[in-house]
């Protein structure tokens, strides 16, 4: 109780629960590492390329091992390629194909799977059940084995295509999650109170359910991204993803790969995509690993 005179106390303000899980992720080191570092390899992927023409040729230069290049007059800091193009800026062009695929095609998934698993987990009864069967049956066709086929069916190589064909299928875990979390706040008291007062459904579901689902389904999307850069890697690796004069983390492995023979061995084609491909892998899995600590209730402390 406050005393005569005094002057009143200031009320604790609460924090939510999107606050909450941001304090939480700042004390994880390793996440802030990796969002640091894949926040400069964007800035570097966009920007590089800008100054630097990755499809440079250089007569007489190429296959240049890392280091200053007499022939060219020029430092190479990862070599030169079996055109004489810089390997460093065809790495930079690459990261941004391969991370504008990873990004875009896992957002298409995001907005497919959790429109779907909304409806479904909401409508219950027969709708959700025959909803969550057509998932069921999807999650029992071999996912590449489609995705190669529609590549090869469709014949074009371009970016178009391979976000549908990578999104096609890797709506149906984000459906799941998203139907689950409907489920169990559906019945909630604000959900009672929205009803209570006459609001339409949609505005319930999009209003009131669907802000509540999206800790997880942020925490999926960033481990998602990585998966759907490791299968265009795979895809151009055989030939069916980007195509010349593009170039991604994949296409630049398999040129690499092709350049290596028992004569003579040119490693640093390789090593340094891999080195790229790898480590924004391991800093996307890291950073999903920080978001679902931040994010789990059981976890939070007051």
């Amino acid at each position: 109780m406050t005393a005569p005179g005094a002057p009143p106390e200031e009320p604790v303000k609460g924090k939510s629960l999107w606050q909450d899980a941001l304090r939480r992720l700042r004390r994880n080191r390793a996440a802030v590492a990796s969002a640091v570092f894949l926040a400069l390899l964007v800035v570097a992927c966009i920007v590089v390329p800008m100054f630097v023409d990755y499809q440079f040729q250089q007569t007489g230069a190429k296959f240049q091992p890392p280091g200053y290049s007499e022939r060219t007059g020029k430092l190479h800091l990862f070599g030169t390629d079996e055109l004489g193009r810089d390997v460093l800026a065809r790495c930079f062009y690459g990261g941004r194909i391969s991370l504008l695929i990873g990004i875009v095609a896992t957002l298409v998934a995001i907005v497919i799977g959790t429109l779907y698993g909304a409806i479904s987990g909401y409508a219950g009864r027969r709708v959700d059940d025959v909803m969550m069967r057509i998932v069921d049956i999807l999650y029992g066709v071999p996912y590449m084995l489609i995705v190669l086929l529609i590549m090869v069916a469709i014949g074009k190589r371009g970016l178009v295509p391979l976000f549908g064909a990578l999104g096609l299928f890797q709506w149906l875990t984000t459906a799941r999650i998203v139907r689950g979390q409907v489920l169990t706040f559906k019945n909630r008291e604000f959900v009672q109170a929205a009803r209570t007062i006459g609001a339409p459904r949609m505005r319930i579901l999009f209003r009131h359910l669907l802000p509540n689902t999206m800790g997880p389904v942020i925490v999926y999307s960033t481990l998602m991204v990585p998966s759907v850069i490791l299968q265009e890697a795979f895809l151009s690796y055989l030939g069916l993803g980007v195509q010349q004069p593009h170039t991604s983390w994949g296409l630049l492995a398999s040129d690499g790969a092709r350049a290596i023979n028992p004569i003579e061995t040119y490693w640093w084609i390789l090593v340094f995509p891999a080195i790229f491909l790898g480590s924004t892998l391991l800093a996307l899995n890291f950073l999903g690993d920080g978001l679902r600590d931040a994010f789990d209730p059981k976890g939070r402390r007051a």
